[in-house]
């Protein structure tokens, strides 16, 4: 290795050291928020997808009473309840980005029967 190289990984390697002791690093705020609804709206394919998943999916075939069922009962193996997490989740994304009043009664329900089987030993 060079002079020049060996030097610039030494001082790479102080430096933090440094800074940390000298208690120099300032606390960062953030300062995101969550759009509200409606703030943003798609169009073409990737809206035609929302939609579609929506009416087809969400609202359409997830058998989330048995997803609860699932959660009540057990699981077989590992990460077999990974599906039908995300199921819910993409409802209440799909809810977040559409407000739409038919979605959110179907994951109220689906949130309201797994409740009681959280506490459930």
């Amino acid at each position: 290795m060079t002079k020049r190289v060996l030097l610039s990984m030494i001082l790479l390697a102080i430096l933090p050291v440094q800074i940390f002791a000298q208690g120099t690093i300032a606390k960062v705020e953030d300062r995101q928020t969550p759009l509200s609804p409606n703030a943003i709206k798609l169009s073409g394919v990737l809206e035609n997808d929302i939609q579609n998943s929506i009416e087809h999916w969400n609202k359409g075939v997830v058998p989330y009473a048995a997803f609860v069922d699932f959660f009540r009962n057990g699981k077989s193996y590992f990460a077999i309840g990974e599906m039908r997490g995300k199921a819910v989740r993409s409802g209440c994304m799909f809810y977040r980005y559409t407000q739409a009043p038919e979605l959110k009664k179907i994951l109220s329900k689906a949130k309201e029967s797994r409740i009681p089987t959280s506490y459930q030993k």
